[in-house]
């Protein structure tokens, strides 16, 4: 890193990255003789001597120029189609709130141009020697005390720290953990099977149109309309799994459910009878529901995460955002936002999601670059106008490139990263409970759950060919060497050690306004379609 000012004027920067990728920094004085990867040029303080010695080395270059450019509110970011660009990125237009003037960025000929912001060259790459110079506009600010990857890096603000990603992504591929493929899941908040359409979405329009246009969508059914199921949709969702599934939203759907001023004790009474009526909706129509808690109105206190887990849901999906609005007091690790999941209450995975609709679709392009989980949500009124929006959302993500479309389930079970050391596989657990097929290659396991602090331990159960050969063991935050030789798939599950079976916790008492209120909001969305077609016939007095 170069000049030895910047890199010393941004600690917790290069702290940060140290954190989120396999590479240590240190500040280089030109002529200095050492052994890097790769440079980072600040200010292109670097003169045409230094870059010639460099010749050899991946270099990022924060260009200087005394010309600047203002921009006008939330300019465009126009990407180019290089190989060199990540998918997510390619061809791609989004928008970036968080910069309003821009430094020239002097070019050469043979430049290649990555990106322009309000149609200035942004991002660029040039040859050097036998390596790639990639020239940046503006490099990222310091990171201040309590901010975090999402404060910076988010569907608003993004493009300064793109490229320091995109450069330490690419330097270190060799060496990376290995992410999971992208998946993706739409998701609509509320629907239920108690009848072939919900407000404005029938649901076997949606599970054609899924076919078609390859897609997924789950549902966030609330457990306590689990009583009442129409055979015709409980045939539609066996008979069409690949393109519709279930979740759970809450239990009752009762105002901020997930964020009351309710006790542990009352919470676990809560959740479990939610798991209870979802337990018995599955054996009335063989339907499974993801153990996947989706927060009614986004609303979820870290106070609720301890009796989820210990009850054994799998995790929270909620987003960034609603996470933090609803946590003000919580000090966020500096990396929240990078990963695949975030950890809270002692150990409960929150999946994130995203907004479905328009002008979100970059946040599902930064989502694939860092390996998230694809999951756009909505509601049934969204779709007044048709399924125009789960068109667009669709075609959106599938232009990503290779998308793997499934449930809830599948994704929780799948966010994992593993690194393979000749025959053993190092695994790191981002979920409870993961599937993982096993190379034929592979001889020995290693698992590492992140969420354990140093010097703790839980038992991890191993099972092999689906449920079969089970055993446990204690292990600390990693695990020993495992032997997993003639095993094509094994689930590893992180039990709770003061785990709590849901059958036998009290029910809640049950409070009539709860059932009332939730019978009303559905006969609202119901006769929703009923009202918008008769106030699209109603002709005013003026216009007759």
């Amino acid at each position: 890193m170069a000049p030895a000012t910047a890199f010393q004027a941004r600690p917790r920067l290069f702290s940060l990255l140290s954190e989120l990728y396999p590479v240590d920094f240190t500040a280089w004085q030109p002529g200095a003789a050492a052994a890097f990867d790769g440079a980072i040029l600040w200010e292109d303080e670097a003169g045409a001597k230094e870059l010639m010695a460099i010749s050899d080395l991946e270099c990022l270059v924060v260009t200087r120029s005394q010309k600047t450019a203002a921009l006008g509110q939330k300019p465009t970011v126009q990407f180019s189609t290089p190989p060199g660009l990540d998918p997510a990125f390619r061809g791609q237009t989004m928008t970036e709130e968080g910069i309003v003037k821009i430094p020239a960025l002097a070019l050469h000929e043979g430049d290649e141009v990555l990106c322009r912001l309000a149609s200035l060259p942004y991002w660029a790459t040039r040859r050097n020697g036998t390596a790639t110079l990639s020239l940046v506009a503006l490099g990222p600010e310091e990171i201040a005390d309590g901010e975090t990857v999402y404060t910076h890096f988010n569907r608003c603000r993004w493009l300064q720290l793109l490229p320091f990603f995109h450069f330490l992504k690419q330097l270190t591929r060799d060496h990376a953990w290995e992410p999971p493929p992208v998946r993706a899941c739409l998701m609509f908040d509320d629907p239920n099977l108690h009848w072939p359409t919900y407000g404005f979405l029938d649901l076997r329009q949606v599970a054609r149109h899924a076919r078609v246009l390859n897609y997924h969508v789950a549902f966030a059914m609330v457990p306590l309309d689990a009583w009442l199921i129409n055979p015709r949709v409980k045939a539609l969702f066996r008979a069409q799994a690949a393109q519709l599934s279930l979740c759970m939203h809450g239990n009752n759907h009762a105002p901020l459910e997930l964020a009351a001023p309710l006790a542990p004790d009352q919470f676990t009474q809560m959740l479990a009878q939610g798991l209870r009526r979802i337990e018995r909706f599955e054996k009335q129509t063989g339907v499974p529901v993801a153990r996947v808690m989706v927060p009614p109105y986004g609303a979820f206190q870290e106070k609720v995460a301890e009796p989820m887990r210990r009850l054994g849901y799998e995790a929270a999906c909620v987003s960034r955002a609603s996470l933090t609005s609803w946590n003000p007091e919580k000090a966020w690790p500096a990396t929240f936002g990078h990963g695949i999941s975030e950890f809270i209450g002692g150990g409960l995975p929150v999946i994130p999601r995203q907004v479905m609709a328009p002008g979100h679709a970059g946040s599902y392009r930064l989502a694939a670059f860092l390996n998230q989980p694809i999951i756009p949500h909505g509601h049934h009124q969204d779709c007044a106008r048709g399924l125009e929006l789960l068109d667009a959302a669709a075609l959106s993500i599938n232009n990503l490139g290779a998308v793997t479309w499934t449930d809830m389930t599948a994704i929780s079970h799948s966010n994992y990263l593993t690194r393979r050391e000749n025959d053993t596989l190092i695994v790191k657990m981002l979920a409870r409970h993961i599937a993982l097929p096993m190379p034929a290659e592979i001889k020995q396991l290693v698992v590492e759950r992140p969420w354990l602090a140093d010097g703790e331990s839980q038992e991890l159960l191993i099972c092999h060919a689906g449920g079969q050969a089970r055993w446990t063991k204690q292990f600390g935050r990693h695990s020993d060497v495992l032997s997993c030789q003639g095993h094509q798939r094994m689930e590893l599950i992180s039990t709770a050690a003061d785990a709590v079976d849901f059958h036998t916790v009290e029910p809640p008492q049950m409070q009539a306004w709860l059932k009332a209120r939730r019978w009303l909001s559905e006969v609202r969305d119901r006769l929703a379609p009923l009202r918008s077609c008769l106030r699209s016939q109603t002709v005013s007095p003026a216009s007759k």
